[in-house]
C-alpha cells in the first residue's frame, strides 16, 4: 500500500496526473486498512488537481466518514454526490444505512431505505441484514421480524447468523424455557415467501 502511495506521489511530481480509477483503488485499499485520514488525503488531492470524482469516489469518502462515526459529514458528501449528478448506487445507500444503524439512528436508516426504493434501487440482503440486526440489538423485535418477513417475501435469503441472532432475541422476548412444557415455541421458517414466526402453545394438560 505504501508503494502505491509513493507511486502516486512520483506520478504527480513528474507531471503525470493519476486517473480517478487509480486514486479510487488506492483510497479503497487504505480504507480496508483503516487508514482513513490517508484515504481522505487522496481525495483532497484529487480535488486540488481538478480530477472528476466518480460514484465510487463519493461512496468511498462516505464510507470513511461512516467508519469514523461522522454521519453529518457522510450525509453532506451524499448530497454533494447527488448535486453533481453522480447517482448513488446500492453500495452507497447500504454504507449510509449501516452507519446510521450502528449509531442507533434507525429512523434515518429506514428513511434511506425508503428513498432508495423511490429511486428505483431495491434493497438487497445486506440492506435487510443491517436493519434487522440493528433493530434486534435495540430490542425492537417486532420491527426486526417484520423486516425479516419482508425480505423473505422478496425472495432474499438471510444468513444462518442472522437467523440465529433473531431466534435468540425472539426466545428471550418470549421468556421461553426449554424445560417447561407450557412454553411458547418460536421457530423461524426460512422458506421463501413465508411468514417467519410460527407460535404454538403447549398446555400442561395436553393429550
Amino acid at each position: 500500500m505504501d508503494q502505491a502511495l509513493r507511486l502516486l506521489d512520483i506520478m504527480v511530481k513528474t507531471g503525470i496526473v493519476p486517473d480517478v480509477y487509480s486514486c479510487n483503488s488506492v483510497a479503497s485499499a487504505l480504507c480496508q486498512q483503516e487508514r482513513y485520514e490517508e484515504a481522505k488525503n487522496v481525495f483532497f488531492a484529487m480535488v486540488d488537481r481538478g480530477t472528476t470524482h466518480t460514484a465510487v469516489s463519493f461512496t468511498t469518502l462516505i464510507n470513511i466518514h461512516c467508519k469514523q462515526g461522522n454521519m453529518a459529514e457522510a450525509r453532506l458528501v451524499f448530497r454533494e454526490m447527488e448535486k453533481r449528478g453522480k447517482k448513488p448506487n446500492i453500495t452507497t445507500y447500504n454504507t449510509l444505512i449501516d452507519g446510521y444503524a450502528k449509531q442507533g439512528k434507525m429512523m434515518k436508516a429506514h428513511l434511506l431505505k425508503k428513498k432508495m426504493v423511490e429511486e428505483g434501487i431495491e434493497p438487497d440482503v445486506n440492506t435487510y441484514t443491517m436493519l434487522i440486526l440493528a433493530e434486534s440489538a435495540a430490542g425492537k423485535i417486532n420491527k426486526a421480524t417484520k423486516l425479516f418477513n419482508e425480505m423473505q417475501q422478496k425472495g432474499l435469503e438471510a444468513s444462518s447468523a442472522t437467523h440465529s441472532i433473531l431466534m435468540s432475541k425472539l426466545s428471550k422476548q418470549e421468556g421461553s424455557d426449554p424445560a417447561h412444557p407450557s412454553r411458547v415455541v418460536v421457530s423461524l421458517q426460512p422458506t421463501k415467501g413465508s411468514d417467519i414466526i410460527s407460535k404454538s402453545a403447549h398446555c400442561d394438560n395436553a393429550c
